[in-house]
C-alpha cells in the first residue's frame, strides 16, 4: 500500500515502512477483531470522553475493544501496551505527549506488524508510529488570527490596534504550533505597525503559560493592565491558546481593566467558558467536533486493517462559537 508523509487535516497522516502491517479477512473468520486504546490519563475529562467514544464507535463497529487508562505513569502506559500486544490485538490507538517511556513497546508492535494511530498526539515520533489522525494545531492559530483581522477590519490594512498574546498547553510542542500559526497570520500586520504589541512580549517564551493554567493567565493579564494598559491606552484583543487562558485572562481583565472591552479568543469550547462566551466577555472559542474525528478515527481502522484506500477527510476548518450559536453547535 502506498505512503504519504506529513499531516492532512483533520490530520490523517500515513507513513513510510509499513508494508508488513496485518490484513484481516472479514470473511476469514467469526472470531472478533480487537483493538487496543492506550490513552494516559482518565482523571483528564477530554481523555476520559475521547476513550469511551472511541471504544463505543468501534463496538458499534463490530470490534472488540480493550481500553486502557495509564494513570499519567509513562511506564504503567508501556506495560499496558505490551499487554495489549501480547493479547492479540490486531491495531493500536494511542495518545500520549510524547515516546518517552513507551517508545520500545511501539517498536514492539511495529515489529510484529501492528499497525499504531497516534491519536491527537502531534509528537509522538514518525518512527514508532504508522498513522497520524487529530486536529491540526497550526490551523487553530491561523483560524484564530484570520478571526482577529476580520473582527478588527484590517484586510485593507488600516488602522492601529493593541493586542497581546497568551500561549500554553500541557503539551508543550501543541503550543508551540499553535504560536507558529498564529504569527504566520498576525506578523505581517505586526511588522506594518496595524497591530501592536502594548507590553512588547511577542517571542513565545514570553507568552508562554506553562501547562496552559488560567489562574497564572489571570495573574499575568493583571500585570500586563498595571504596566502598560493603566492610562489612556485601550487594549483591542487578547489572543488565548485555549479556553482555559481566556478564562484567565478575562478573570484578570474584570479584575483590573478600566477601559473598552477587548475581544478575547480561545479554543475548546470548555463548559466552564459558557458564560462568558454568552455575556460577550470571551468573544469567540474555536470549537473542534470531537465526534466527527472519532467517527475518522473508525473508518481509518477499517480502512488499514481491510486494505482500504485512505481518503483525504474534511477540510480542517473549525467552527467558531460566539454566545450566538453555542447551544445550537456545542454538544
Amino acid at each position: 500500500m502506498g505512503r504519504k508523509i506529513g499531516w492532512i487535516v483533520l490530520l490523517l497522516c500515513v507513513l513510510s515502512g509499513c508494508n508488513n502491517e496485518k490484513k484481516v479477512e472479514k470473511e476469514e473468520t467469526s472470531e472478533k477483531v480487537v483493538i487496543g486504546v492506550s490513552l494516559p490519563d482518565e482523571g483528564i475529562p477530554r481523555q476520559k470522553e475521547a476513550g469511551e467514544r472511541i471504544r463505543e464507535c468501534l463496538q458499534d463497529m463490530g470490534y472488540e475493544v480493550e481500553l486502557q487508562f495509564a494513570e499519567n505513569k509513562k511506564e504503567r502506559q508501556k506495560e499496558q501496551i505490551e499487554n495489549m500486544i501480547g493479547g492479540g490485538c490486531r491495531l493500536l490507538i494511542v495518545l500520549a505527549e510524547d515516546d518517552v517511556g513507551i517508545r520500545a513497546a511501539l517498536l514492539q508492535a511495529k515489529g510484529e506488524g501492528i499497525p499504531v494511530i497516534a491519536y491527537e498526539s502531534s509528537t509522538l515520533g514518525d518512527e514508532v508510529i504508522d498513522y497520524r489522525i487529530g486536529f491540526e494545531d497550526g490551523n487553530v492559530g491561523r483560524q484564530q488570527g484570520k478571526y482577529l483581522i476580520e473582527m478588527l477590519g484590517l484586510e485593507e490594512g488600516e488602522g492601529t490596534y493593541y493586542i497581546e498574546l497568551f500561549v500554553g498547553d500541557v503539551d508543550k510542542e501543541k503550543g508551540q504550533i499553535f504560536y507558529e500559526g498564529i504569527m504566520e497570520i498576525l506578523s505581517p500586520y505586526i511588522e506594518r505597525g496595524n497591530l501592536m504589541i502594548g507590553s512588547g512580549q511577542r517571542e513565545q517564551e514570553q507568552v508562554w503559560i506553562e501547562n496552559g493554567d488560567g489562574q497564572q493567565a489571570k495573574y499575568r493579564m493583571k500585570n500586563i493592565i498595571a504596566s502598560y494598559y493603566a492610562g489612556e491606552m485601550d487594549l483591542d484583543a487578547v489572543i488565548c491558546a485555549t479556553d482555559s487562558l481566556a478564562f484567565g485572562v478575562v478573570q484578570g481583565l474584570d479584575s483590573s481593566y478600566g477601559g473598552a472591552w477587548p475581544i478575547v479568543t480561545g479554543q475548546g469550547c470548555d463548559k466552564e467558558n459558557e458564560e462568558i462566551l454568552k455575556n460577550g466577555k470571551q468573544t469567540m472559542s474555536l470549537y473542534k467536533d470531537s465526534l466527527g474525528l472519532i467517527q475518522e478515527t473508525g473508518e481509518l481502522v477499517e480502512a488499514i486493517l481491510y486494505g482500504k484506500e485512505i481518503e483525504e477527510p474534511y477540510s480542517g476548518d473549525f467552527t467558531i462559537i460566539t454566545g450566538e450559536n453555542y447551544k445550537e453547535i456545542v454538544r
